[in-house]
């Protein structure tokens, strides 16, 4: 499955999809298409791209938090893909090979003490980007972080995704995140 998961001598858990990473295929895109950035993509291209984002989209899910914002913009390009697109996901792609050694690592909290913890963020809509986009991360942890000491954080779930409402603020896409958010993490904790 392209996982790979290392128990460590103090029973922490490393996992990591670097060969995976290494192995995703760029899209083939001649010069003469690079100097148009604006053509719209043939279909065998649109099937290059679509294939690119669901090899990077199954690291997103599993270890790569970090692709998640630029890959939900580019899997809401595919209908309407331009040769830009197209670069954008190669660049994408080169960026998660660079930095194909990073892993989740999950530290070992006794169960009384774990804590959980959301994160959101969103953007809004601009004439430049019609579309708002949210992003959220729920974590465990020990429960010092609630007395500001350093403490274990394991990521648990994550997603960036398109608003599916408009949002005409900063502050309704916020709330709209923030709202997608703690709803996850009520279900987590029960």
């Amino acid at each position: 499955t392209g996982l790979r998961i290392e128990q460590q001598p103090d029973y922490s858990i490393n996992i990591n999809q670097t060969q995976y990473i290494k192995d995703i295929h760029s899209i083939s895109i001649s010069r003469e298409r690079r100097s148009q950035p604006e053509a719209v993509v043939s279909e065998a291209e649109r099937q290059s791209l679509r294939a690119v984002i669901g090899s990077l989209q199954y690291a997103a899910v599993n270890t790569r938090p970090d692709l998640c914002s630029r890959l939900s913009w580019l899997q809401s390009e595919i209908n309407r893909a331009k040769v830009n697109t197209l670069i954008e996901a190669n660049r994408i792609l080169h960026e998660a090979r660079i930095h194909a050694n990073v892993q989740i690592s999950i530290k070992a909290i006794p169960m009384s003490d774990v804590r959980f913890v959301a994160f959101s963020d969103a953007s809004f809509a601009s004439a430049k980007n019609p579309d708002s986009h949210q992003g959220m991360m729920i974590m465990a942890t020990h429960k010092g972080i609630g007395e500001n000491r350093r403490s274990p954080v394991n990521p648990i779930a994550w997603h960036s995704e398109k608003i599916q409402k408009v949002a005409v603020s900063t502050l309704s896409a916020e709330a709209m995140a923030l709202s997608g958010a703690v709803d996850m993490l009520s279900w987590i904790r029960l």
